[in-house]
């Protein structure tokens, strides 16, 4: 009979009628977990830190899972507890995934795992490139991404050393291309590949070849970082082709300076139909400016004191007039308007609150009463 376990990728049981004097530990020391383990090592590494010093917990959640996929598979015979057998997760000679349906399973948005992904890249913690993947029955999965970690780099952010480049495996053993003779045909002694599945990092059937040239890679990432930014698989493989250089100075760009449309728009949108460059102003261009705000600043202001100034002189010219008329009453009518006056300003007196002038302006309210009635 035989088993399989992992190199590493199973937390074994505690053994049996052993106790730690804690029922929980206990309890959850009979359970089994399987999958990605994050080491606690990574959350102090800075090279997994943000500029601002955030730790990037997608791509520490992107990092488990791809070494997940390349601990070995250790197959052993249970009758003589003997290892048979160390194999890999993955059929294929490099680990492929589709952005989606993998972004999915680990609880990622496509998003971030795309960005995740270069995170790592950039930081030389994996390979990755972009291809198509055949199967056996003459379908293609098309935008598919190759993951390979790099060892060394493994080592260092979980360590903190380094093997030297000699002790150091190739993580991926690439086939020779088939050579071509220059002056005629190409050889026709070729042996065809058997496996059921293969690996095209070609845009065309005919050019079925694994090697990956460093612009196919370039071409391959910037790609990926257009469909990061939210602009549409087809487009983004268009403007690379067309605009690469264009491209690449735009995501360059793009943090720094402030644009009236999204990010993807401003991607998608083809060199000579979208924005002017922003120009450097000179600083003789910045003192105008702001002698331009400043002037515009004074007069506005003067507007505002002019306008209360007017404001205020129409109100004492119209109190001069309810003065005179109040002066030209009758004494009697006089005092009564001053009684209801005061009766009015009486309780504002008592509690203190009564402006200078109160009676006079409670008198003038009289006046306005009056003429109304009339």
């Amino acid at each position: 009979m035989k088993s399989t376990r992992e190199n590493g990728g199973v937390a074994s049981a505690a053994p049996v009628g052993l106790s730690s004097q804690n029922p929980i530990v206990d309890e959850i020391g009979q359970m089994q977990f399987e999958g990605s383990i994050l080491d606690k090592r990574w959350f102090q590494c800075a090279e997994l830190k943000f500029k601002s010093g955030q730790l990037n917990l997608p791509a520490l959640v992107v990092l488990a899972d791809i070494l997940w996929w390349h601990r070995p598979t250790i197959i052993v015979d249970e009758a003589t507890n003997q290892i048979e057998a160390v194999k890999t997760k993955f059929s294929q000679r490099e680990l492929w995934k589709s952005y989606p349906v993998w972004a999915a399973s680990l609880g990622l948005t496509d998003r971030q795992a795309r960005a995740a992904v270069k995170f790592l890249s950039d930081r030389k913690i994996i390979r990755r490139r972009t291809g198509t993947f055949k199967l056996s029955g003459g379908a293609r999965s098309n935008n598919v991404v190759f993951l390979t970690p790099i060892p060394n780099a493994i080592r260092r952010i979980t360590y903190g050393t380094e093997t030297t480049a000699e002790n150091e495996a190739p993580a991926t053993r690439q086939p020779k291309a088939p050579r071509v003779q220059t002056g005629g045909a190409a050889r026709q002694n070729v042996r065809p590949s058997t496996a059921e599945r293969e690996i095209s990092t070609s845009s065309t059937p005919a050019e079925n070849t694994e090697t990956t040239t460093t612009a196919d890679a370039d071409f391959s990432n910037l790609i990926e970082e257009l469909i990061a930014a939210g602009v549409t698989p087809s487009t983004a493989k268009k403007n690379a082709t067309k605009y690469a250089g264009e491209m690449r100075r735009r995501l360059a760009m793009l943090p720094h300076i402030e644009i009236t449309t999204t990010p993807a728009a401003f991607l998608s949108a083809r060199p000579h139909e979208t924005w002017t460059e922003p120009r450097q102003i000179t600083e003789a261009e910045a003192a105008t400016a702001r002698d331009v705000a400043a002037r515009r600043a004074a007069e506005e202001r003067a507007a505002t004191a002019k306008s209360a100034g007017e404001l205020r002189a129409t109100n004492e010219t119209k109190n001069a007039e309810l003065n005179k008329l109040y002066e030209a009453l009758p004494k009697r009518e006089r005092k009564k308007i001053e009684a209801t006056a005061r009766a009015q300003v009486a309780p504002m007196i008592e509690l203190g609150i009564a402006a200078p002038g109160a009676l006079g302006a409670a008198i003038r309210n009289q006046m306005r009463d009056r003429l109304k009635q009339k």
